[in-house]
């Protein structure tokens, strides 16, 4: 696996030959001495109507690194920092209560990780991996690793505290999952919606919202992160309508 963790990219906002055949049947009539000649005629038989799904895109990586969403698409202020999310800086996909996935093959992967800090109800998470196969069949493979772990997730999960590889601690929390399943923008779709809860000692905004998209289309697979936070009582749909259209975004600019 090629593993491309990007800075500084550059952002700009996407044969067949056919031969036709034709035969001509010819249709003899048989006359007699006192009949006048009768023209044969053909039964027709019903047609059968043919549909041909259009070949998968094959993307290159020039166009993926070309066409990745900017960070002011995503909010204002946003700010890019050196990859250090759980399981992403290693080219693996985040998944569920800290857990990972690895994806199979020997893809060439993109990661990018975005932070807007402050006051923690405008605090905002967005990651990205971007993983680039060969063929078709190598991504779609790799999504279906991924709906197998998003659909064996519990709904309901104690999580205990965890230390990082950074040196700092994750809190013991509660996790619940759901995941929903679709298409946007022609590509095959996936999201995990994780409601993170925290003891409310810590911190008075102690509720986390975390979507887990996951999308493929042709030879490549998107998967993002995007979190935040918010006093309990709170609904999460705004923060997962602001990451659907994030992500649409982000597709359209691929397509």
């Amino acid at each position: 696996m090629k593993h491309l963790s990007l800075t500084n990219i550059p952002i700009k906002p996407h044969g067949t030959f056919a031969i036709i055949c034709a035969s001509c049947i010819a249709l003899a009539s048989c006359s007699s001495d006192t009949d006048p000649p009768k023209a044969a005629t053909a039964t027709p038989t019903p047609g059968r109507s043919t549909t041909t799904s259009p070949p998968a895109p094959n993307y290159s990586l020039k166009h993926i690194k070309e066409n990745l969403i900017p960070p002011k698409e995503v909010t204002e202020g946003l700010r890019e920092i050196k990859v250090k999310f759980l399981g992403v800086k290693e080219g693996k996909v985040a998944s569920c209560s800290m857990s990972e996935v690895e994806l199979p093959g020997e893809p060439e992967v993109i990661t990018r990780q975005f932070i807007k800090s402050g006051h923690p109800p405008t605090e905002t998470h967005y990651i990205q991996l971007i993983a680039r196969y060969n063929a078709p069949q190598g991504a779609h493979k790799a999504f279906q690793k991924i709906q197998i772990k998003a659909r064996s997730c519990p709904p309901k999960q104690d999580v205990p505290p965890r230390r990082t590889t950074e040196g700092t601690t994750i809190l013991p929390h509660k996790d619940t999952w759901q995941t929903k399943e679709g298409t946007i923008e022609g590509w095959q779709y996936l999201r995990g919606h994780e409601r993170r809860e925290v003891p409310r000692s810590m911190t008075r905004y102690n509720v986390y919202f975390m979507m887990y998209d996951y999308a493929v289309r042709g030879n490549v697979l998107v998967c993002t992160y995007y979190s935040e936070r918010r006093e309990p009582g709170k609904s999460g749909d705004p923060i997962a309508k602001r990451a659907t259209e994030i992500l649409t975004k982000q597709l359209k600019m691929f397509n």
